[in-house]
């Protein structure tokens, strides 16, 4: 491999890479929102929309959503009631094979050869980070094969 060709590819600083990780995260979800016609105005609506996002994670991700999830989907039950309203007022339903805007999503982003290099740097420093830890619990006696 020529030194001209490692020159090419570097690893970016990880805070850089999230960065690039964050710009592209909030690019797919406002182009995923457009499509449903929810286009922000201003940067302030833009940041609530991002924070009701990651808000709505926070909520899916709570061990007692979990839990409740596991006796019946809440977000099931309220997309079938939505689903039967909508049906009665003769108004149609949205459907899309999930698989396919996933194909396409990821189609497009890996074009991007900053997006590789930056989920490489994250990727590498979660790897130092549990080597690390990995190595401070052997030293103290902690850690059990």
């Amino acid at each position: 491999m020529s030194q001209e060709h490692n020159a090419e590819f570097q690893l970016p600083e990880v805070e850089k890479a999230a960065e690039v990780l964050d710009s592209l995260y909030a690019e797919a979800f406002f182009a995923k929102m457009a499509e449903f016609g929810h286009v922000p105005q201003t940067e302030s609506d833009a940041m609530a929309m991002l924070e009701a996002a990651a808000q709505l994670d926070a909520v899916d991700n709570d061990p007692v959503v979990k839990q409740a999830q596991e006796q019946g989907s809440a977000y099931a039950v309220a997309n079938d009631s939505l689903k039967e309203v909508l049906s009665q007022s003769e108004i149609p339903t949205f459907q899309q094979d999930e698989s396919v805007g996933i194909k396409q999503a990821a189609y497009a982003l890996a074009q991007d050869p900053s997006l590789y290099a930056s989920v490489l740097a994250v990727k590498a420093a979660e790897a130092e980070a549990i080597a690390e830890h990995e190595s401070e619990l052997l030293e103290s006696g902690e850690y059990d094969e």
